[in-house]
């Protein structure tokens, strides 16, 4: 199928899928108010088989219009995972190039190998002047 052909189907599925959900969920609606109404006044609800009607109609609307959006979902999805994968990778980069920058500004003692501050002018364990 072409991509034209699949966006027609993707567009019908989306139209028809919301207005089976409006259809649907009037059916409910009516359905259910007839039903309390006759309840109220004791009579004998008319219109309740509207609700058993509005419910597979309201679903079937469901899948349709999920069907028709899921293209945009999918894609909104792939880009936000691609967008923390680039920022988790930054965070990485950065935190590996802080560990090297405080390694680089680090004075070594020259006799225990003891690792100093950048501004340190004796080792802090054995005393030696760096």
């Amino acid at each position: 199928m072409s991509d034209k052909s699949m966006d027609k189907i993707k567009l019908a599925s989306k139209l028809i899928g919301i207005l089976l959900i409006i259809g649907g969920m009037a059916l409910i609606i009516v359905g259910f108010t007839d039903f309390i109404s006759a309840l109220t006044k004791e009579l004998e609800p008319k219109l309740f088989v509207c609700s058993f009607l509005g419910i597979p109609t309201f679903f079937l609307g469901m899948a349709l219009a999920v069907y028709g959006f899921i293209r945009k979902v999918s894609i909104k999805i792939t880009k936000l995972s691609m967008d923390t994968e680039n920022n988790l990778h930054k965070v990485t980069v950065i935190h590996s190039l802080n560990n090297e920058v405080d390694t680089l500004s680090k004075r070594v003692c020259s006799s225990c190998k003891l690792e100093n501050d950048s501004d340190s002018v004796f080792c802090k364990h054995c005393g030696t002047k760096l």
